[in-house]
């Protein structure tokens, strides 16, 4: 939050850019390795919506580097972009691992406690 208050300069964007579009092409390369793998594997899964979400920050990088090497500084969002993005890749992480991997394991968790339950309560 703190750089979000009080904003940093990002330094040498070009360089930021430069990793932005290597994570873009290795995230790419992943995806395909993991897109035609067992959907019903969890790990599988949760590593495909990993790289997947990895592929999205390397695009919201690429975009904010982006835009704040073209758009004037004096702006009052542009200085804060990076924090900006920086969040919005923590939500979509958070919000994709939670909706794929979390509640589908503790689904999982459940149905075995039931099964347990009702061959062990007879």
């Amino acid at each position: 939050m703190q750089r979000f208050i009080v904003p940093e300069a990002v330094e040498n964007q070009h360089l930021v850019l430069l990793t932005g579009f290597g994570g873009l092409f290795i995230n790419i390369i992943g995806c395909l390795m993991f897109s035609d793998r067992d959907e019903n594997d969890l790990n599988t899964k949760a590593a495909f919506f990993h790289i997947l979400c990895d592929l999205a920050g390397s695009i919201i990088v690429i975009a904010s580097t982006g835009i704040s090497m073209i758009l004037p500084q004096e702006n009052i969002i542009i200085p804060r972009i990076d924090p900006i993005a920086s969040m919005l890749m923590a939500i979509l992480l958070g919000s994709v691992t939670y909706f794929t991997v979390v509640s589908k394991s503790g689904k999982e968790l459940l149905k075995i406690l039931e099964d347990f339950n009702n061959n062990n309560c007879r």
